[in-house]
């Protein structure tokens, strides 16, 4: 089996999408930074992995490539971008950059 890696499948979309998650929140820049160079670095991993895992159902269950390309990767992917961006507002960004309006006029 031959594979032919569209320029959308290289997930250069993803990793855009996962950035501007990132700067669209209110944060340090720096914490943005670290954050976003982290996360692309794991998106790559993670499209590298379903890049092979594509190779091997198409080699040695090609009935099932169609799904796994279309639906079961793709789809994990974004879960996995999602994933890093409830990290990102759960974990990461400074808490005290997110104090709401009425928080903030009692300061």
């Amino acid at each position: 089996m031959s594979l032919i890696l569209d320029r959308g499948c290289v997930g250069r979309n993803v990793l855009v999408v996962f950035a501007a998650f990132i700067i669209a929140t209110p944060a340090e820049v720096w914490r943005k930074f670290a954050y976003i160079a982290a996360g692309l670095a794991v998106i790559v991993l993670l499209n590298v992995l379903r890049i092979s895992l594509l190779m091997y159902v198409g080699t040695y269950h090609n009935e099932w490539f169609h799904f796994a390309h279309e639906y079961l990767f793709k789809y994990t992917l974004y879960a996995g971008v999602f994933l890093l961006w409830v990290l990102w507002m759960n974990k990461f960004r400074s808490s005290s950059s997110f104090s709401s309006p009425q928080e903030k006029a009692h300061c």
